[in-house]
């Protein structure tokens, strides 16, 4: 099999060009560089030169705040070049993974949100995001899109890293203690996307709409933060004081949705996945940046 990844440099495409591939699987790993979602008119040529048997488009248009200001960059990327990207897939003859965001939802729900939910961003990058679900599944019918939330990784850019940069620079930090939802580890996620789409593509049935975090107990950032600052302690230093504050006292939360938690039943009924709490992949990331800091030379 030869798949076909986009956004190889963000941090799920780095963990999915480290996970463990299917024996005879094939990887060719694309850069913004080499293939520029913004730019569908280079998308058809690029993917019918590799003739891929499947597509893992991990490449988005993901800065929330500046989606509000620059709308048109958003859409291009999250809903014209993932439409061309599933179109030029399904000509030839390849499935599609396409991620997407618990944004989708206005976070109103006291639960946690479903795949039969009905969206209702209240973002600009919820809204290209749906809309990108919406044609990736009219451009290929073997799809698998799947929603997750909270995304971090040892590498990139991300709340677990901006904490942790934060921490060692102030002795008190304030943390939203009033959205909730899963944290999800980037490593994680790569393995569950690659166990769904060779399972998907060997029965070639589970194509659809499928909700994938981390699991446990949904946290708030201020309880995420204080998870981080815990595991880390013995090793990050002294802890800085974290005090909690609503949401409503920064502009940035108030187009974020108050309850980001996804329902995880499907997947785990369709591809018999059981994601692991979000804690013991937290422990995971911190271990991999601990080992990443005492192997850094000192000056």
């Amino acid at each position: 099999m030869k798949i076909l990844l986009t956004g190889a440099t963000g941090q799920l495409g780095r963990e999915i060009c480290r996970a463990r591939l299917p024996s005879g699987t094939r990887l060719i790993a694309a850069s913004r560089n080499q293939l520029d979602l913004s730019r569908p008119a280079y998308i058809s040529r690029f993917v019918a030169d590799i003739a891929p048997d499947l597509v893992i488009n991990a490449a988005a248009y993901t800065a929330v705040e500046t989606a509000e200001q620059e709308p048109d960059r958003a859409f291009a990327v999250n809903r014209d070049g993932a439409a061309a990207l599933a179109g030029a897939a399904a000509r030839c003859g390849a499935a599609i993974v396409h991620l997407s965001t618990g944004d989708v939802f206005d976070g109103g729900k006291q639960d946690a949100w479903t795949e039969e939910d009905r969206p209702n961003p209240l973002n600009v990058y919820g809204q290209s995001k749906l809309i990108g679900e919406f044609a990736v599944a009219a451009a290929n019918q073997r799809h698998l899109i799947v929603r997750t939330s909270w995304l971090y990784a040892a590498q990139g850019h991300n709340f677990l890293r901006t904490m942790l940069r934060l921490g060692g620079k102030h002795s008190r930090l304030s943390v939203i203690d009033d959205e909730i939802g899963r944290p999800t580890a980037a490593a994680d996620l790569a393995e569950a996307l690659i166990t769904m789409a060779a399972q998907a593509m060997k029965d070639d049935r589970g194509w659809g709409l499928y909700h994938v975090s981390n699991g446990g107990a949904p946290t708030s950032w201020h309880g995420f933060a204080s998870a981080i600052f815990s595991k880390a302690a013995l090793w990050s230093g002294i802890p800085p004081f974290l005090e909690p504050v609503s949401g409503e006292t920064s502009t940035a939360s108030r187009i974020r949705p108050h309850n980001c938690t996804l329902d995880l039943g499907k997947v785990e009924r369709t591809f018999g996945l059981t994601p692991r709490p979000w804690q013991a992949a937290l422990a995971d990331v911190l271990e991999e940046l601990r080992l990443e800091q005492a192997h850094m030379p000192t000056s």
